[in-house]
């Protein structure tokens, strides 16, 4: 795809956006109800693969999907599409879309996480600035590319996520990555390197959800992590449970309230401003 064509495609968009669901009040004996009418996207809209890791929506309302094969771009119109190409060195770095950001700093510009890598997508220019590629990443058992979760702090900073290899800070001014790992001598470093879910706090505070469910605090001047942990380990492995209280998903509340799911139905509230948890009773605990 051209950039005369992605342009195209973008002022098409802005022109006539069509939204993916709008919200109906209607009122029954004095009460305001709001119904959902979805409209569904599929392959007659451009849809190649209906495998989906991520949705993204930025600052200008179009729609980013990542799937397991490829990145779509919705306009509210019509879909296109940008791939993997492993002869082509400016084209995403891995086929599996697995978290989108928009860059703060920049118009139409986004950083694309993927299973082999990371990238910053330029869309009017159609370029691709690749890190963490791997040539050949079918050959590690864990991919050290492979990226989880992104999010970009309210300095700007970029945290990146990996599904084995920790976490990495990205300075655009810098242009500089800071490594955060496990360290199993320092209690001050993350409790694991599985990352699942960033955000930030009211006051300015990062906050690292690693796939055991352990929630990490980063201290910025100390450079450490404060660690939270709803089970000790030796509770862990009492659960009858298939999946061990592996965490499955992970939503930021209003208030300060993270809100984590386990595979084993498992759901906790957890406050960012008190540190404190509370368990949430499910219809179908340990499934």
């Amino acid at each position: 795809m051209t950039s005369k064509h992605i342009l195209f495609f973008i002022i098409k968009g802005i022109m006539g956006f069509l939204l993916v669901f709008t919200d109906v009040v209607f009122a029954v004996g004095g009460r305001s109800y709001s119904l959902l009418s979805f409209k569904h996207i599929s392959s007659n809209e451009g849809l190649q693969n209906t495998s989906i890791r991520s949705v993204y929506q930025d600052r200008k309302g179009f729609i980013f999907i990542g799937t397991e094969d490829g990145l779509h771009l919705y306009n509210g119109n019509n879909i296109r599409v940008f791939n993997h190409d492993p002869r082509n060195e400016n084209s995403l770095p891995g086929r599996e879309i697995r978290a989108i950001v928009e860059d703060p700093d920049s118009n139409f510009v986004y950083w694309i996480g993927t299973d082999n890598g990371l990238c910053r997508f330029n869309l009017l220019k159609n370029t691709y600035r690749n890190y963490f590629k791997k040539k050949n990443p079918k050959k590690y058992t864990k991919p050290p590319g492979s990226i989880n979760c992104l999010y970009t702090d309210s300095y700007g900073n970029l945290w990146v996520g990996f599904q084995f290899n920790g976490l990495q800070k990205y300075d655009p001014t810098l242009k500089h990555f800071t490594i955060f790992k496990n360290d199993p001598d320092d209690p001050g470093s993350l409790s694991h390197n599985a990352i699942n879910f960033i955000t930030e706090d009211d006051n300015g505070n990062v906050w690292v959800v690693t796939g055991q469910g352990t929630i990490n605090k980063y201290d910025q001047d100390a450079g450490k992590f404060i660690r939270y942990t709803f089970y000790e380990q030796k509770e862990i492995r009492k659960l009858k449970t298939k999946y061990r209280h592996i965490l499955r998903a992970t939503a930021r509340g209003s208030n300060n309230i993270l809100w984590l799911g386990f595979y084993d139905g498992y759901i906790y509230r957890f406050d960012m401003s008190s540190g404190e948890y509370n368990f949430i009773e499910t219809l179908y605990p340990q499934l």
